[in-house]
């Protein structure tokens, strides 16, 4: 069986060190899990993103995923948001992302708290958001795997994981007016926002 592999860094991770950013608007997302859940956003019409609900979800571990596959060898930075409710007590959330080929799954932490009670995040609710930067190759399945658990008698999962596509994945898309794709008044407010995650577009909050 192929070794999974993790890394604790957060870095760009595969079985090749590529450079070459991979372009997947108009990808096609798929979700799947347990319980009832809904794909909200196919990457095609409207930027990844689905919903789940799960009660009751037992005591076990729960997880879904949000996924496409790589139609060409690369690196892709994805931004991502995940909101959710797993109740009040024992609350456990976690999200990692990864990418599955011909030698096994590779996986990124990325969120792993609790088990906590009422009402410190993530119980009774939470939110969060951040990035990570996959190298994959042609045919290659990747994104994100999330979910987590509870002990309350209010035994319900539910929760929102989107990715978000109107975003530059390297600085490359910045530059020869790329910058104005994602709505940016100029190249350097767009390499700004790549490097620092700072978006100063007007509607937005830093």
């Amino acid at each position: 069986m192929p070794e999974n592999k993790i890394s604790p860094s957060g870095e760009s991770f595969g079985m090749d060190e590529l450079t070459q950013p991979l372009a997947i608007s108009g990808s096609q997302w798929s979700a799947n899990g347990l319980g009832t859940v809904n794909l909200l956003g196919d990457g095609v019409t409207a930027d990844p993103s689905m919903n789940y609900l799960l009660d009751p979800a037992g005591y076990d571990t729960n997880s879904w995923d949000l996924s496409t596959t790589a139609n060409e060898d690369g690196t892709i930075t994805l931004f991502y948001g995940y909101t959710g409710f797993h109740a009040f007590f024992q609350v456990r959330v976690f999200a990692e992302a990864f990418v599955t080929g011909t030698s096994g799954t590779t996986t990124i932490p990325l969120i792993n708290d609790g088990p906590v009670n009422c009402c410190t995040a993530p119980s009774a609710g939470f939110t969060y958001s951040g990035q990570v930067t996959l190298s994959v190759q042609e045919g290659d399945t990747f994104g994100f795997r999330f979910g987590g658990s509870n002990f309350d008698s209010n035994n319900q999962l539910s929760g929102t994981f989107t990715v978000d596509l109107n975003k530059p994945y390297s600085k490359e898309e910045c530059k020869y007016g790329g910058w104005e794709n994602f709505g940016f008044i100029n190249q350097g407010q767009c390499v700004r926002f790549y490097e620092t995650g700072k978006d100063s577009r007007v509607g937005t909050i830093d």
